[in-house]
């Protein structure tokens, strides 16, 4: 038998697969459409030669799901030029393989390649292995298969955008108007979404909710998708549309956003709020898609005004009721609240007047409650007021209203109550106005009474007359400036001069002097004793003319009555008091011897001295007073006077031919008895005083002799 050794086999075989990218497309790295190349070596690593060496390759996604690979494997060459399927001790086979990466792998987060190797050895052992990735660095020495990992990075972008598609009046986004929103769902990540989902979000501009009429709702997918699923780059496009309430113009605009939702193959859940799709705004990504409406707030006011108890006289006049009907319109395009109004009341002349009652809020005719107005709703006020002297003084009266409120957006819009009449060539603004017009008159009466009567009774020389002056505002506005022009003269025209007065007393409604208001009396009182020129006039005459100013500074003016209208004459007579006038004289001539020569006694050739007194007995004064002497013998024949009569003075100093009330004139004239006086057993001598009253009466008196003892108590020849 042979000497023979034995020698055990040991086959062994060992793969490694690595892997490298051959083509990169962006972005760096693996990703989808690079193109990986696997080199995978065989190596004998036993003690005997290998054949019938074969791999099987197992290529899956990271989720376990078989991927196909492009090419391969396929082998290349062995380093000792053993052909495809054989191996010696300690050979090195290398094969090839590539793969383009598709969405699944990338969707599944990589990618995992292995080969098996088998080969038989000379004793038909058959061995294998299991590739291992070439890198020990991973704590897996052996049998770790060639992985490639892909992070996912997934991600959603939304846009979303808004067009008028049914644009009513005013042109622009305003009430009515439908706006019909277009929303844009990408997949801007490198992997499928599903369970892709859209939240409204629509508010106004103040960020109250609103409602869309429709949607959002799924149209379309650009690459097909169902709702829910999103390709890579994929765009899934939703519609929704709202019709413009008045809340949100109100706010000033809404706001509509979408929050876009899907979920990564590895369930992450990536969102996106939605873009307004205009990047020219400065903000390029997740902002909400706004509308914008420019608030137009606007408020008109008017106020008209009727009588509503219209006492005597008939229009506007003093004590009327006259009633205010305020409207308030909402004339702009949005709502306002905290709507006021400051109601403005004056007299014609700008000074303030009150109101009665009101403004007061009666309703609004869109329901509001006081102080908030829709757009085009009209609210209602009234006020009342009762026409006062002040106003009728004035001329008038203006009532305005200012009416203010609030827009959404915090402006304040006002307007000043228009009158509701157009036809007076102002058509906005301008106040309601009541016009009274002015009837200013003024009344004086003067009377007088004697409150001091001296003898004789009645008016006459010496008696204290008392003038009472009433003035009496008849008109319908007060009075002011009032004063009383005093004309006092007698009978004949000359001006006398009162004792006092006129001076004011009071008036009945209490002005001060100067002042009356209407209906009201004011007294004066005045004073006069009567003097000689006033008897000698036959009586006087007093009048005033009292005047006042009306608030428009009209004078009006009225000459006093006597207050007697049963003289005919009922108005403008003046006060007169009648004297009548009782003139007479008196004369007396006396006779005594101032040159007595004997015999003692009237004799021949004494010088006889006649004194004529000429005295005023009437009331008046005279004048042209005359005396005319009679002289004779005791047988009637005529004399002559040696003088006289001659006027020596009068003791109140009046001069020949004037006689005051009570003066006595003082004559002289001489005669030295003649022969012929002597013969007839004396003489007489007698005058004659004539003299004119003021009224042309013409009073007389034959002279006594001043002697009443002779039985003779008158016109006795001296």
């Amino acid at each position: 038998d042979p000497t023979e050794t034995i020698i055990v086999e040991n086959p062994s075989i060992e793969a490694v697969k690595t892997v490298a990218i051959t083509d990169d497309v962006a972005p760096a790295g693996a990703s989808l459409g690079d193109t990986m190349t696997y080199t995978i070596t065989l190596t004998n690593t036993g003690d005997v030669t290998l054949d019938n060496v074969t791999i099987a390759d197992t290529f899956v996604d990271a989720d376990g799901n078989p991927l196909t690979l492009l090419t391969g494997p396929t082998f290349v060459s062995a380093d000792q030029g053993s052909t495809e399927g054989d191996l010696l001790v300690g050979e090195v086979a290398t094969y090839t393989a590539s793969y383009v990466i598709g969405q699944d792998a990338v969707d599944a987060g990589g990618f995992s390649n292995s080969v098996l190797a088998e080969g038989d050895s000379p004793n038909d052992t058959t061995v294998s292995d299991t590739s291992d990735d070439g890198d020990d660095t991973d704590g897996n020495t052996e049998e770790d298969p060639t992985e490639t990992i892909i992070g996912e990075n997934p991600s959603i972008e939304a846009v979303k955008t808004v067009a008028i598609t049914n644009d009513v009046a005013p042109a622009g986004a305003s009430l009515g108007d439908t706006m019909t929103y277009t929303i844009t769902v990408t997949n801007t990540g490198n992997v499928v979404l599903d369970g892709v989902g859209i939240t409204d979000t629509f508010t106004d501009a103040d960020g109250n909710p609103l409602t869309l009429l429709t949607g959002p709702t799924f149209v379309s997918a650009d690459q097909g998708s169902t709702e829910g699923d999103l390709l890579v780059g994929e765009t899934a496009t939703y519609t929704a549309s709202y019709v413009i309430g008045q809340d949100a113009v109100d706010a000033g605009g809404f706001s509509n956003s979408v929050l876009a939702e899907g979920d990564s193959p590895n369930d992450t859940t990536v969102s996106d709020t939605s873009d307004d799709g205009d990047d020219t705004d400065g903000n390029t990504e997740d902002d909400p898609t706004e509308t914008i409406i420019g608030e137009n707030p606007s408020i008109e006011a008017v106020k008209t005004v009727a009588i509503t108890n219209d006492v005597a006289p008939a229009g506007a006049s003093l004590g009327d009721t006259m009633t205010y009907t305020i409207t308030l319109t909402n004339t702009g395009d949005v709502t306002l609240d905290n709507v006021v109004l400051t109601d403005t009341f004056t007299d014609a002349d700008g000074n303030a007047l009150t109101l009665a009652s009101g403004p007061t809020f009666v309703s609004a005719g869109q329901g509001s409650m006081e102080g908030d107005l829709l757009v085009g709703e009209v609210a209602t006020y009234t006020a009342t007021y009762v026409i006062g002297q002040d106003a009728v003084d004035a001329g008038g009266f203006s009532n305005s209203v200012l009416a203010e409120g609030d827009s959404p957006n915090d402006t304040t819009v006002s307007d000043t109550s228009d009158d509701g009449d157009d036809t007076d060539g102002n058509t906005e603004d301008d106040p309601t106005e009541t016009i009274i017009g002015e009837n200013p008159s003024i009344e004086a009466v003067k009377t007088v009474a004697i409150t001091d009567d001296v003898a004789p009774a009645g008016a006459s020389l010496g008696d204290t007359m008392t003038y009472t002056i009433t003035v009496t505002n008849t008109g319908n506005v007060v009075l002011d400036g009032v004063g009383i022009t005093d004309t006092f003269t007698d009978a004949d025209g000359n001006p006398l001069t009162l004792l006092t007065g006129p001076t004011f007393v009071s008036a009945d409604q209490g002005s001060t002097e100067g002042d009356l208001l209407v209906g009201e009396v004011a007294t004066y009182t005045a004073s006069y004793v009567i003097g000689q020129d006033a008897v000698d006039a036959g009586g006087f005459s007093n009048s005033v003319l009292a005047e006042g100013d009306s608030p428009n500074d009209t004078t009006v003016s009225d000459t006093s009555d006597d207050g007697d209208d049963t003289d005919g004459n009922t108005e403008d007579d003046p006060t007169e008091t009648i004297i009548v006038e009782n003139p007479s004289i008196e004369a007396v001539k006396t006779v005594a011897i101032t040159d007595d020569v004997a015999p003692t006694g009237a004799s021949l050739g004494d010088t006889m001295t006649y004194t004529i007194t000429l005295t005023n007995t009437g009331d008046v004064t005279l004048d042209n007073v005359t005396i005319a002497d009679t002289f004779v013998d005791a047988d009637g024949n005529p004399l002559t006077l040696l003088t006289g009569p001659t006027f020596v003075s009068a003791d109140q100093g009046s001069t020949e031919g004037d006689l005051l009330v009570g003066e006595v004139a003082t004559y002289t004239a001489s005669y030295v008895i003649g022969q012929d006086a002597v013969d007839a057993g004396g003489f007489s001598n007698s005058v004659f005083a004539e003299g004119d009253s003021p009224n042309d009466t013409t009073v007389s008196d034959t002279s006594d002799d001043g002697d009443d003892t002779d039985g003779n108590t008158e016109d006795d020849p001296t």
